[in-house]
């Protein structure tokens, strides 16, 4: 089963045969319907460095205040509409997107403290927009990692239950900012273990791909 990278890695000489043209725009279409094939089918195709990072990649790349824009929509915008050049743009900064790796883990253990303070937050959420609980719940995690990426990056938050990832929250410019986001969910006192450094790819892969 092929991958996202290995897939772009055919499209790149071709784009006309597999796009219709060689345009940017065509190639983020193709891309979402690769991955609503996979997901309607239930088919996890995980890839190193996650793909779905590359909106936040593209941001970061061009400077960007945020990523909402999507990564083909802030490069064709960098490029000035031009779609033939954006999709070679594309390219250039996916080369350097595939080289990210992670640097540093931080492990935090949920402990009941926080996870009463995480209920609590919940419960003025419900009473607040008047909801119930059937209309707003959420998996508490019993893990949390807080990933350091290279290159000047940031941060994700990869929260984890029963050993599986449940969500992944997003990127975090500093240490400072994702801790400060982690207290506001589960309260200042936190159970916090760095990784040693052998360890960090094995633990990411393993976060990732489940291996």
């Amino acid at each position: 089963m092929e991958n996202i990278y290995q897939l772009l890695d055919k499209i790149k000489p071709r784009p006309g045969m597999y796009l219709g043209k060689g345009s940017i725009s065509a190639l983020a279409q193709f891309i979402g319907g690769y991955d609503y094939a996979f997901h309607s089918l239930g088919i996890d195709n995980p890839e190193m460095p996650p793909f779905h990072m590359f909106h936040e990649w593209a941001a970061h790349r061009f400077n960007w205040y945020e990523s909402t824009a999507g990564w083909s929509h802030i490069i064709l915008q960098e490029c000035e509409g031009n779609e033939a050049r954006a999709l070679d743009v594309f390219y250039q900064v996916l080369e350097d997107f595939k080289r990210l790796i992670p640097i540093a883990i931080t492990k935090v253990s949920i402990q009941p403290e926080n996870r009463a303070f995480y209920e609590a937050r919940q419960a003025e959420t419900r009473q607040l927009f008047k909801l119930n609980s059937d209309e707003y719940t959420s998996v508490i995690p019993d893990t949390l990692f807080l990933i350091e990426f290279s290159d000047l990056f940031g941060y994700y938050i990869y929260e984890v239950k029963n050993d599986k990832v449940i969500s992944i929250d997003r990127r975090y410019k500093t240490k400072e900012e994702v801790v400060k986001r982690v207290k506001a969910d589960f309260g200042e006192n936190l159970n916090m273990v760095e990784i040693v450094r052998d360890e960090v790819e094995r633990l990411f892969k393993k976060l990732v791909m489940g291996t």
